[in-house]
């Protein structure tokens, strides 16, 4: 399975220009394969081969094609050398012109390489009719194409997740406990939405060792930064999952790699709970609260973070305790944090190139 023959069909090339200021090349090429059963898979790997290593493609019928072209590489079209004796040709008239000139001067180093057509000839079915497609204004960056996709800078894309949060208080200075006008608190009680930023970075990665390993990556997913990382703070991102596609470029197979942080600005990933409940320390025993006048039944009563009873009593002074969304707490204490996660350094435990590109 091999390509024998590359040559290029110089009367056939065409090109256009658009109003968008966008310029179009056309190169056309026949291409001789040594079996029926190669494809176009066959033809691509050579092209990339050859463009990769920036060796010339040496014919069967003594020519070289120099600057083999393929996905991202410049308009220049240095074309053949001409064959030093008559070879034969395809099956339908070549086209090629016996005084082509030995290089072409003719080139747009702005257009780049993004179609790689190729059609099966219908009389024999080892030749192969190939077009190239140039454009000035290519959808990618033109050095992404052609190279070592792990060399690409990384996809960034933002986005948020919204939730849902039971609010207790409102946002008044001072608080204003969210109850009716005898100081109860509504049931079910007043809810509404916040987010927090949702990080998809995107890169591609090697395969086989060295590469990207799906066990080992397990050990990252649903961890937090162990230390500030990207300008977040210690805590507050959380990598959510990794995926990866394998999937043929440029002559190998690699990953595509997806990483999803979910980021909370305002507070870590861990939980502050109210310090409360239905007992107290008392010395060095245990004692419960003694329901105070006007609180409803089954209420907690609060503590001092210490175990001891808060204000004395262990009832709010004032409007009524909560935790906000943000993590902060009116009128009352928390307690220390409880870390949900484990934590990773993601400057070293993800590589470094996961960055945000710019």
């Amino acid at each position: 399975m091999a390509v024998l023959r590359i040559k290029e069909q110089w009367p056939k090339r065409s090109g256009s220009a658009r109003v968008n200021s966008e310029r179009l090349y056309r190169r056309y090429f026949k291409v001789l394969t040594d079996t029926d059963w190669d494809g176009p898979g066959v033809i691509e790997d050579t092209f990339a081969r050859y463009n990769r290593s920036g060796q010339d493609f040496a014919n069967d019928d003594g020519t070289v094609l120099r600057d083999v072209p393929w996905m991202g590489s410049p308009y220049d079209n240095k074309g053949s050398k001409p064959a030093p004796d008559p070879a034969p040709v395809p099956p339908e008239e070549d086209g090629q012109d016996p005084d082509e000139p030995e290089v072409s001067e003719e080139g747009d180093s702005a257009a780049v390489c993004v179609d790689f057509d190729v059609n099966q000839h219908d009389a024999d079915s080892r030749w192969w009719d190939l077009m190239l497609l140039y454009t000035n204004r290519p959808e990618k960056n033109p050095d992404e194409y052609g190279a070592d996709p792990t060399q690409r800078e990384t996809e960034v894309q933002w986005g948020s997740q919204v939730f849902t949060w039971a609010l207790q208080v409102d946002w008044s200075s001072p608080p204003r406990l969210i109850a009716n006008s005898a100081g109860d608190p509504f049931n079910p009680p007043a809810q509404t939405e916040y987010s927090y930023r949702v990080l998809t970075l995107t890169r591609w990665e090697k395969t086989g060792p060295g590469g990207w390993d799906p066990v080992a990556s397990g050990n990252l997913e649903n961890t937090v930064n162990s230390e500030p990382w990207l300008g977040f703070e210690t805590g507050t991102v959380k990598l959510k999952s990794i995926t990866a596609q394998r999937l043929w470029e440029c002559g190998a197979y690699y990953w595509r790699v997806t990483y999803t942080f979910h980021i909370r600005w305002y507070q870590p990933w861990d939980y502050r709970p109210l310090d409360a409940g239905f007992r107290f320390k008392d010395g060095s025993n245990m004692a419960l609260f003694t329901p105070a006048p006007g609180v409803p039944p089954g209420t907690p009563g609060l503590l001092d973070g210490q175990g001891g009873k808060l204000n004395g009593n262990g009832v709010p002074s004032g409007a009524h305790p909560a935790v906000r969304w943000d993590g902060t707490v009116v009128n009352g204490v928390a307690l220390s944090p409880y870390q949900l996660h484990p934590q990773r350094d993601f400057n070293t435990a993800i590589v470094p190139k996961l960055l945000i590109p710019g």
